[in-house]
């Protein structure tokens, strides 16, 4: 396998939001990538995309020397690819079909990372010929301002495929966090979810609306948990005594809150949820939305960066 630093082009497979993304966050790095969907129409739109993207991120000299190919066949795209980032939707048989389609075009060393949100590696592997140098690569939305991905290996993933992808993803810009093992949701969707959980039991059970739970987390967890994850912030919020000292005091009312946490019912709530988001968003778009929210995620990130 060529090791981090010698990956000098890369195929994209799959042009949603997440590929773009993705070639975006190559593009800006100054690799070469070639591009592939069957959507014709997202395959025309994708250079005016990156290239916007680009300029919007304050990167207008990568917009310029932009070296992107486009092609028509998913064989096409991979030839003479030194990695691969793959996006297809999230279903398990269409994943199924493109990782085996890759692996049968690829050489056995080169690596293939899938941005699946939560499927099992493990699942595909043992359809593959070369399964070891299959690897999880998740990104976050908007792939090229949020700084995680997160590494995942499969029961046959070689060590030495994580450890290059996670190398590689560090070169370019990424926070890298790899995993130690494989689980549905992988880290980051597992937190989402918990959190999410409680957000709406809060609005189905009538503590508080759903504009008011997204102040809540917007102006407190939010700007805390983008300096310090929850294990450092109760650390810090234990004084001098630090976690240990957190825990006896606060932990049995933790724990008791715990035990009475329950899961909501979503398909019910989905209608309430909703219009609760719809009269929060006040007349914005999606568009506007996603305007302002990376305008707002592009200072904070430069902030924490300076």
């Amino acid at each position: 396998m060529r090791n981090a630093q010698q990956i000098a082009t890369v195929a994209v497979v799959g042009l949603g939001t997440i590929g773009t993304g993705w070639v975006a966050q190559f593009a800006a790095a100054g690799l070469t990538v070639r591009a592939f969907d069957p959507d014709a129409e997202q395959r025309a739109a994708l250079e005016a995309t990156v290239c916007d993207m680009l300029v919007r991120n304050g990167q207008p000299e990568a917009a310029e020397h932009l070296r992107l190919s486009l092609h028509d066949t998913l064989e096409a795209a991979v030839e003479g690819a030194d990695f691969v980032q793959e996006n297809v939707p999230e279903r398990q048989a269409i994943k199924a079909d493109v990782l085996g389609r890759l692996d049968r075009a690829l050489p056995g060393n080169v690596i293939i990372a899938t941005s699946t949100s939560g499927l099992m590696l493990s699942d595909f592997q043992d359809a593959l010929t070369a399964p070891a140098r299959l690897v999880v690569g998740h990104p976050f939305h908007p792939v090229q301002l949020m700084p995680l991905v997160e590494v995942v290996p499969g029961r046959r993933t070689a060590v030495e495929t994580v450890t290059i992808a996670e190398a590689f993803y560090t070169r370019i810009g990424k926070v890298a966090v790899r995993l130690e093992k494989e689980a549905p949701g992988h880290l980051v969707n597992r937190l989402q979810a918990a959190l999410w959980r409680e957000a709406v039991a809060c609005v189905e059970d009538g503590i508080a609306s759903v504009a008011q739970v997204d102040a809540a987390v917007v102006n407190c967890l939010g700007p805390r948990w983008s300096v310090v994850g929850p294990h450092m912030a109760f650390h810090l919020g234990g004084g001098k005594g630090g976690l240990r000292h957190f825990i006896d005091q606060l932990g049995p009312g933790i724990q008791t809150r715990w035990e009475g946490f329950r899961t909501p019912d979503l398909a019910a709530m989905t209608e309430a949820l909703v219009c609760g988001v719809e009269d929060e968003a006040a007349g914005r778009d999606i568009d506007t939305l996603q305007q302002e929210r990376d305008r707002k995620l592009a200072a904070l990130l430069a902030h924490r960066a300076g």
